[in-house]
């Protein structure tokens, strides 16, 4: 029922959004994520090490030939570090929680890959009551979604015309029926059907 092969062939509606975060890497609390990577089992004496790590990181700017002061690193996931997917992904997980465990999100189903997250739903209202909730799970994290790169999709023509009415945040998404940009294997869409 929710994947875009099955939809099409069962007459279903398909309707989903390919979120994506700007800078995703550069505004993460470290508060939120040390307690969530601690909920979900990270013993004290993985995260104390790896924050106080973080902590001693200096950063600077750098035009030219210049290099400005240094300045402390007070959150941020440090691309290249290669605990940086597991930082990453205990939120998301999070985020799966959230939209799996809402009655308002029944009939939506999450993935993920690394900080690329999409849902998609057999019901545009199932569809607006997720984004509504990830727009809030990503205000309380301090995670900014980029609206100009955050997409939704339907499975037919008709579809896409429903799905337009969906907002993030009161601002209208881009709507795509380009299948090389959702090729993914939860929600390959053939062009041929759109």
């Amino acid at each position: 029922l929710f994947r875009s092969e099955n939809s099409m062939y069962s007459n279903h509606p398909l309707y989903g959004i390919l979120f994506d975060y700007s800078k995703c890497f550069d505004f993460v609390p470290w508060s939120i994520e040390q307690g969530l990577l601690n909920a979900l089992g990270l013993p004290a004496r993985g995260s104390t090490p790896l924050f106080a790590f973080s902590r001693k990181i200096i950063r600077r700017f750098k035009f030219g030939n210049s290099v400005g002061p240094g300045i402390p690193n007070t959150n941020s996931i440090q691309q290249g570090d290669p605990l940086a997917i597991l930082r990453i992904n205990v939120l998301i997980a999070a985020w799966t929680r959230v939209i799996n465990n809402s009655s308002s999100t029944s009939l939506c189903r999450t993935s993920a890959f690394i900080h690329d997250k999409n849902t998609r739903s057999a019901s545009l209202s199932n569809l607006q009551a997720g984004v509504n909730l990830t727009a809030d799970f990503d205000r309380a994290i301090a995670a900014e979604d980029n609206p100009q790169k955050t997409v939704l999709f339907a499975n037919s023509p008709q579809n896409l015309r429903k799905v337009k009415e969906v907002k993030l945040n009161g601002t209208a998404l881009k709507v795509t029926s380009d299948d090389r940009l959702l090729d993914r294997k939860s929600t390959r869409l053939n062009s041929s059907h759109l």
